[in-house]
C-alpha cells in the first residue's frame, strides 16, 4: 500500500540569499519643467525636480501648456467667453453710444490700446457704473487675468511666424540672452524703425561682423555697439524678454542699456568707431527713458572721441577704416546734434563736417535697397537710402548754421527785438522752401511714405515750429498786441497741421504701434502748438490726431508718457480745454500718473506751450514742470 506523500517545508533561505524585491514603477508625470521640455530630458514631477536641482536651474512648471488638466481646459473656455462677451459688449457700445462717445473708444482703439483699457474704459466711461463690490472686482481681476493670458497666446503665435530680417548670433556679443532669434529680432527692428532716419551705421558691414562671432578681429561691430542696439530695439519689441521687469513697461531695454554702459566703461577711453556708434545710441536711449540730463554727458564724450578719431583717420591713408563708412558715421553725428540742438535749446559746437555724405545717391533705385515694415514682412518698398542721408544732412546744415544763433550765437536773444528775431526766422523759412524745392523727387513727401521719409518732412515742419516759436515768445515779451505777431502764428499753426497730417499717413499705411522717435518728438511740438488754436475745425482734428499716435508712443518710451502727461497739465495751467475726442486718451494717464514716475524723470526736455509765456525758462523742463504739478496735487477739480 503506497503511503500518502509528505509535504516539503520551505528550504530555508542561505545566509548569500536576500528576499525578493519589488522595483517601484515610475510614475507618470503629466507635466514636465521647462528645463526639462527644452533638454527633452524625462522630469520626475518634483518641485524643484532633481535634473535641475543638479544643474542648478531655476524649475518652472508651467501648467498653462499642459493641454490634458481640466482645469486649464476650463480656463481656455472661460478666457474664449470672456473675449466672446468683450466683442458683443464693444459692438453694442459702437451700435447704441453717443457719437462722442464712439469717437472717443475709436480713437483709444487706433491708438494700439491693449484690450484690458478697452475694456476698463468701456465698464468707466460708457454706462453707469454698477456697485464695486469685493465679489465684482474679484470677478474683473478674473477677467483681466484672462485676456492677459489671451494676449500672450496670440504673441506666441506671432513670434512662432516671425521671420528677422537679419540672422544674427547673441553670442559672443551679449551676456544677458543666449537667443539667437530674439537678438535677430531686435537687430532687425533697429535696422527697420530707427537706423533708416539717423543713419550712422553701415548696416552690411555691421552684420557681417556680427554674423562671424568674432569680436576681436571686427572693425564693425562690438559687444558695446551690440547692446546699445538691443537696448533701444526693446522699445519696438513686445516679447517679453524685452522688458527688464515683467510687464513694467518703463523697464523696456534697461537691462541692455546697462550691459551696454558697463561695456563703455571697461573700454577704458580706447577709441574706436563702434564707440562713437555706441555713444550715439545711449544718448538716444538715455533720451527715450526721460533722463537726457545724464544722455548730455554722452555729448562732450561723443565730440572728443570722434575728434581723436578723425585726427587718427586724417594722418594718412592706412587707417583701418573704410573712408566711406568714417564719412558717414560723423555726418549721422552731426545730424544727430543739430536735432537735439533743436529740441534743447542748446548750442553745441560742432561743426558740418568737410568730407563727403558717406552715401552716393544713384539715379536709379537699387534692387537691394528696400525697407520692409517688420515685423510684418510684406510691402517692400524702395528706400532711397543715399538720397535720404543727403536730404537730412543738408537739412542739417541749413538749420543749425540758420539757427544756433538762437541759442547764444551772433546776438544774445535777450537783446535782439521781436522785429529783428522775426526777420532772422523768415531768412531760415526762405531758406527751409529751398531745400524743399531742390531735393530728389524720390523724398518729396508726396512720392516718399516711408516712415523716415514721413519723418524728414515732419522735421522740417519742426523746425519752422520751433524757430517761430522764439519769435512769438519774444512778442510776448515785449507785450506787444495779438494783431502785430498773428502771422507768426498762423505759420506755426500751419506746420502743426502738417504734423497731424503727416502722422495721420503714417497711422493708416504703418498703423501706430511702432513710429520712429523722431515723429515722437514732431507729434509733441505740433500738439504744444495746436493748443492756442483748438477753436479751428483743422487745428483741432489735426490735435486728435496727433494724440492718437502719441498715446501709442507713450506705451513705447517713457519719455512719451511723460510727454503726454505734460501736455495735459500744460492744458489746464493754459485754461484750455481739451477736444472731448481725446478724453480716453488722457484718462488712463490721469488716474494712474504717480510721482514715483514723475521722480523717475530726468530731463531738460521743454514743454513748449509752456515755454512761449514763462519767464523763467527752467519752470518749463519737462522734470522741474512735472514736479510743480504733482507738489499741487492737480486733479479734475484743481489743487
Amino acid at each position: 500500500m503506497d503511503k500518502p506523500l509528505r509535504s516539503l517545508a520551505p528550504h530555508p533561505a542561505g545566509p548569500s540569499q536576500k528576499p525578493e524585491t519589488k522595483v517601484p514603477k515610475r510614475e507618470n508625470i503629466s507635466l514636465a519643467c521647462s528645463g526639462c521640455k527644452a533638454r527633452k530630458s524625462k522630469c520626475d514631477g518634483a518641485q524643484p525636480c532633481q535634473a535641475c536641482s543638479k544643474r542648478g536651474k531655476e524649475c518652472v512648471f508651467d501648467e498653462t501648456t499642459d493641454k490634458r488638466r481640466r482645469l486649464i481646459m476650463k480656463r481656455k473656455m472661460d478666457s474664449l467667453e470672456d473675449d466672446h462677451d468683450m466683442l458683443l459688449q464693444l459692438v453694442s457700445k459702437l451700435r447704441d453710444s453717443s457719437n462722442s462717445q464712439v469717437i472717443q473708444l475709436l480713437n483709444l482703439i487706433r491708438s494700439n490700446a491693449p484690450l484690458d483699457e478697452i475694456k476698463d474704459y468701456m465698464d468707466n466711461n460708457m454706462h453707469d457704473e454698477l456697485e464695486k463690490t469685493p465679489e465684482l472686482m474679484d470677478i474683473a481681476n478674473i477677467m483681466r487675468e484672462g485676456r492677459v493670458q489671451s494676449r500672450r497666446r496670440v504673441l506666441d503665435v506671432r513670434r512662432l511666424s516671425d521671420d528677422p530680417l537679419w540672422d544674427v548670433p547673441a553670442k559672443p556679443w551679449t551676456s544677458l540672452t543666449d537667443d539667437n532669434a530674439f537678438v535677430s529680432h531686435l537687430v532687425s527692428l533697429f535696422f527697420t524703425w530707427f537706423h533708416p532716419y539717423i543713419n550712422f551705421i553701415d548696416r552690411d558691414r555691421f552684420i557681417k561682423d556680427m554674423q562671424s562671432g568674432d569680436p576681436e578681429n571686427s572693425l564693425y561691430c562690438s559687444p558695446f555697439l551690440v547692446n546699445a542696439i538691443l537696448a533701444d530695439a526693446c522699445a519696438y519689441s513686445d516679447y517679453p524678454e524685452a522688458f527688464a521687469q515683467p510687464e513694467d513697461l518703463t523697464s523696456k531695454g534697461k537691462h541692455f542699456y546697462e550691459e551696454a554702459r558697463m561695456l563703455y566703461e571697461n573700454e577704458d577711453g580706447k577709441v574706436r568707431l563702434t564707440t562713437i556708434q555706441g555713444l550715439c545710441i545711449l544718448f538716444s536711449s538715455s533720451c527715450l527713458y526721460g533722463k537726457d540730463r545724464r544722455g548730455w554727458l554722452y555729448v562732450g564724450q561723443l565730440i572728443y572721441v570722434t575728434q581723436d578719431l578723425l585726427e587718427e583717420h586724417d594722418l594718412g591713408t592706412e587707417s583701418i577704416y573704410a573712408p566711406e563708412v568714417v564719412n558717414l558715421t560723423v555726418w549721422g553725428l552731426y545730424n544727430i546734434m543739430a536735432a537735439n540742438s533743436l529740441i534743447f535749446h542748446k548750442r553745441i559746437m560742432f561743426r558740418a563736417p568737410k568730407r563727403p555724405f558717406g552715401m552716393h545717391p544713384s539715379p536709379q533705385p537699387s534692387h537691394k535697397d528696400l525697407w520692409t515694415p517688420y515685423p510684418s514682412l510684406v510691402g517692400a518698398i524702395p528706400a532711397h537710402t543715399a538720397h535720404m542721408v543727403k536730404a537730412y544732412s543738408d537739412l542739417s546744415v541749413t538749420t543749425f548754421e540758420s539757427s544756433s544763433w538762437f541759442f547764444k550765437g551772433g546776438k544774445n536773444l535777450k537783446n535782439m527785438s521781436f522785429l529783428e528775431m522775426r526777420d532772422a526766422a523768415d531768412d531760415l523759412y526762405a531758406r527751409l522752401k529751398d531745400w524743399k524745392a531742390n531735393i530728389n523727387d524720390c523724398m518729396k513727401e508726396e512720392t516718399n511714405t516711408t516712415p523716415h521719409g514721413l519723418s524728414l518732412h515732419m522735421y522740417w515742419n519742426n523746425i519752422i515750429m520751433t524757430t517761430y516759436g522764439f519769435v512769438q515768445k519774444k512778442a510776448y515779451q515785449e507785450d506787444l498786441s495779438p494783431e502785430e505777431y498773428q502771422s507768426v502764428k498762423e505759420i506755426r499753426f500751419t506746420a502743426a497741421r502738417e504734423v497731424g497730417r503727416l502722422i495721420d499717413v503714417h497711422r493708416s499705411l504703418w498703423g501706430s504701434d511702432r513710429i520712429p522717435a523722431a515723429s515722437m518728438q514732431s507729434c509733441s511740438m505740433a500738439e504744444n502748438t495746436l493748443l492756442e488754436d483748438l477753436d479751428n475745425p483743422a487745428s483741432r482734428k489735426a490735435f486728435i490726431d496727433l494724440c492718437v499716435v502719441s498715446k501709442a508712443a507713450a506705451r513705447l518710451w517713457p519719455l512719451g508718457k511723460a510727454m503726454l502727461r505734460a501736455l495735459q497739465v500744460a492744458a489746464k495751467e493754459l485754461a484750455v480745454t481739451l477736444p472731448s475726442e481725446t478724453d480716453a486718451l488722457f484718462s488712463d494717464i490721469e488716474s494712474n500718473w504717480s510721482p514715483r514716475e514723475t521722480k523717475d524723470i530726468s530731463s531738460k526736455y521743454p514743454n513748449f506751450a509752456i515755454y512761449l509765456k514763462s519767464k523763467n525758462s527752467n519752470e518749463a523742463e519737462l522734470d522741474t514742470f512735472l514736479e510743480k504739478w504733482d507738489a499741487l496735487q492737480i486733479d479734475d477739480l484743481g489743487p
